[in-house]
C-alpha cells in the first residue's frame, strides 16, 4: 500500500495589516458598547416625566416666585450659595425640555403647551425680580449681577452640555443625580432676575445682556434636548415625512446657531480686553513699581473713542522729570501691541512714598494689611476726589472755604503732635499801589502737644511750605492755638 508522505501545508500566519484592522475594529466596538445610549434609555418613561412637568401652575408658580425672589437676594448680596439654591429649586428646566421634545417627537400639542408655559415663567420670574428690585433698599450692581450680563460662546458651551447631561440623565432608566447639576450649570434663574434688574433701574444693556445670556441657555437646551430625542429615536406622535424633518431640523439648528452668534464676538472682546488689562498691569509694575521715589497708589483705563483710551497712573511720591513721561509713552506703545493707541497720564497724590508707607502701616498694626491698605487707596482716592473739586472752585473763582478735611487727615498722619487743628480764610487787608483792599487769605489752626518750642517752630515752617506747595497757595497764615 502506497504512503503519501507529503507534508502537511500549516494555514499562512495572519498579516500585521490584517492584525492591526482585527485591533482597531475591536477598539471601535469597544468605544460604541461604552458610548451607547439606546439600551439603559426609558423612552416612554422620558416622555411622559417631561410632560408631567411642563405645566407651571399651582404650586409650581409658588416655587418659581419663590426662586426668583431666592436668586434676587442672592444677586442683591452677592451670595453664590443663596443663588445656587434658587437654581436647585427652579422649574424652568421643564418647558424648555418640552420644547425640544415636542420638535424631536413631532408633538404640537405638547409644543404649544411647553411654549405657553415657558413664557408664563419667563413673565412671573422677570415681574418678581422687578419688584424685589424697585423696593430694595441696596439695588447696586454687584458682581454676581455684572457677570449676567456679557454672555460668551463659553455660555453656549454650558449649555450645551449642561443640556446634554440632562436629557441624558432624564431619559436613563435609573435616575440619577445628575439633574440639580444640570440645574446650577445651566443657570437659567439668575439671568432672568438679572433682567429684572435692569428693567428697575433703567438699564437697557444689563437687562439686554442678561436676557440673551437666557435665550441662550433656554434655546441650546431646546436644541439638545431635540437632537438626542432623534438619536434615540423616541417614536413620533404624528407622522412626519422626510421633507418635514428635514425642515424641523434645518429650523431648530438654524435657531440655535443665529442665537450663538453674538456671543462669539462678545468672547473675542472679552479676550482682548483681558489682554488688554494684563498688559496694562505688567507695563505698570515695569515702569513704576521697582522706584525708590514713588509708588503706585492705583492705575485704571478710561476709554476716550473707539481707537484711543488713557492709561490713568496715581503716584506717591516725587514728581517724574518732564522727559520721563514720553519715553514710557514710547516703551509702552514698543513692547505692548494691546496699548498702541493709549495715552499715558501720570497724576501725583500730593503725598511723599514715606508718608504713603506710614499711612499704610498704621492701619496695618490695627488690623489685616490687606484691609489697610484698601482703606487707605479709597481715603487716598476719597481726598483727590475733594481736591479735584476744591480746585475747580479756585479756577472759576468761588473759593470760599478750605479743604480742611484733607489737610487735617495728612498733616495729623505726618505730625501727630498735632492735638486739634481748624482752618479757613482770613478777611484781611492787603495794601497795592497805596491802594488797601480786602482778601481772603487761606489760614491753619494748630494746636501742639507738649513739645519743644524749636520743634513746633521747625515742624511750623515745614507745613507752611507744604501747604503753600500742596495748594498752590501764594501765602498762608499758620497760627497756634492755645
Amino acid at each position: 500500500m502506497a504512503t503519501n508522505n507529503t507534508p502537511v501545508k500549516s494555514p499562512p500566519p495572519e498579516g500585521i495589516g490584517n492584525s492591526f484592522l482585527i485591533f482597531l475594529d475591536n477598539i471601535r466596538k469597544y468605544l460604541i458598547n461604552l458610548l451607547d445610549l439606546r439600551e439603559d434609555t426609558d423612552k416612554q418613561g422620558t416622555v411622559e416625566g417631561i410632560k408631567k412637568y411642563i405645566e407651571i401652575k399651582g404650586y409650581n408658580v409658588w416655587i418659581l416666585i419663590s426662586a426668583a425672589m431666592i436668586a434676587s437676594i442672592g444677586l442683591d448680596n452677592n451670595s453664590a450659595a443663596v443663588i445656587i439654591g434658587a437654581m436647585l429649586i427652579s422649574p424652568l428646566m421643564s418647558p424648555i425640555l418640552g420644547i425640544g421634545l415636542a420638535f424631536g417627537i413631532n408633538d404640537r400639542e405638547t409644543l404649544w403647551k411647553s411654549v405657553q408655559n415657558f413664557t408664563v415663567a419667563v413673565v412671573v420670574s422677570i415681574l418678581t425680580s422687578f419688584v424685589y428690585f424697585k423696593l430694595t433698599p441696596l439695588g447696586i450692581i454687584t458682581p454676581e449681577l455684572d457677570a449676567r450680563t456679557a454672555p460668551t460662546l463659553l455660555d453656549v458651551f454650558v449649555a450645551l452640555f449642561g443640556g446634554i447631561a440632562g436629557i441624558v440623565a432624564g431619559s436613563h432608566k435609573d435616575k440619577t443625580n445628575a439633574l440639580p447639576g444640570v440645574a446650577i450649570a445651566t443657570a437659567l434663574m439668575p439671568p432672568l432676575c438679572t433682567v429684572g434688574f435692569g428693567l428697575a433701574k433703567g438699564q437697557y444693556l444689563i437687562w439686554g445682556g442678561a436676557l440673551y445670556l437666557f435665550f441662550i441657555n433656554a434655546i441650546v437646551i431646546a436644541f439638545t434636548t431635540y437632537v438626542f430625542v432623534r438619536f434615540l429615536k423616541f417614536p413620533l406622535v404624528e407622522y412626519a415625512n422626510e421633507t418635514e424633518k428635514r425642515k424641523t431640523a434645518l429650523f431648530v439648528t438654524f435657531m440655535a446657531i443665529v442665537i450663538s452668534i453674538p456671543s462669539v464676538f462678545i468672547l473675542q472682546s472679552t479676550l482682548e480686553r483681558r489682554n488688554f488689562n494684563l498688559q496694562t498691569e505688567n507695563f505698570v509694575i515695569a515702569a513704576f513699581e521697582n522706584s525708590d521715589q514713588f509708588e503706585v497708589i492705583k492705575y485704571n483705563r478710561n476709554d476716550i473713542a473707539d481707537t484711543l483710551s488713557i492709561l490713568e497712573v496715581i503716584l506717591s511720591g516725587d514728581t517724574l522729570k518732564r522727559d520721563t513721561i514720553p519715553h514710557l509713552e514710547k516703551i509702552m506703545h514698543k513692547k505692548y501691541p494691546s496699548l498702541r493707541n493709549t495715552r499715558l497720564e501720570v497724576k501725583y497724590s500730593g503725598v511723599t512714598k514715606q508718608e504713603y508707607a506710614v499711612m499704610v502701616n498704621n492701619m496695618s498694626n490695627t488690623g489685616e494689611r490687606l484691609e489697610g491698605m484698601n482703606l487707605a487707596v479709597e481715603t487716598l482716592n476719597e481726598r483727590m476726589n475733594k481736591m479735584e473739586d476744591w480746585q475747580n472752585n479756585v479756577k472759576g473763582n468761588k473759593v470760599d472755604i478750605m479743604p480742611m478735611e484733607v489737610i487735617q487727615y495728612e498733616l495729623q498722619e505726618v505730625y501727630p503732635e498735632i492735638t486739634e487743628l481748624s482752618g479757613g480764610f482770613m478777611i484781611r487787608p492787603e495794601k497795592k499801589d497805596s491802594t488797601v483792599t480786602m482778601v481772603q487769605t487761606p489760614s491753619v489752626n494748630l494746636k501742639w502737644s507738649k513739645i519743644k518750642e524749636s520743634t513746633k517752630k521747625e515742624y511750623e515752617k515745614r507745613i507752611d511750605r507744604y501747604l503753600r506747595a500742596r495748594f498752590n497757595y501764594d501765602t498762608i497764615i499758620i497760627n497756634r492755638m492755645k
